[in-house]
């Protein structure tokens, strides 16, 4: 578990963060998700580790995935559909309170969109 110390030193001011669950518990995961104002992280290993990051204005839609499994675990996936040259799509996989997860992700993406004067073309 990443301490908040941590992450703040890491990421900055961290807005949300959570973990990839596996059969509803988040004690085994080697896969982290952190949101900060302006980027969306996701961070994974134990000993070596890989990152991906998103710019949150580069961010076009969102839907979520809930199996039925998921379901019984309270956790769902997000799949973020992007502008982002290197991740077009990027998914926050099997994390707890998925609905809520994205509410603040949605909020932060209008303020990032906000702060950069960005317009989605339809």
């Amino acid at each position: 578990m990443l301490s908040k110390k941590k992450l703040a030193k890491d990421y900055g001011n961290v807005q949300w963060y959570g973990k990839k669950c596996h059969l509803g518990s988040q004690r085994l995961s080697a896969t982290h998700y952190i949101v900060t104002e302006d980027r969306l992280y996701s961070r994974t290993g134990v000993l070596s580790t890989d990152e991906e990051r998103i710019e949150l204005f580069k961010i076009t839609d969102f839907s979520l995935k809930i199996s039925f499994g998921n379901r019984i675990f309270g956790c769902g996936s997000i799949v973020i559909m992007s502008k982002d040259v290197t991740s077009p799509t990027f998914v926050i996989e099997n994390i707890k309170s998925p609905r809520e997860a994205m509410r603040i992700i949605e909020g932060l993406v209008d303020t990032a969109r906000s702060k950069y004067h960005v317009i989605l073309s339809t």
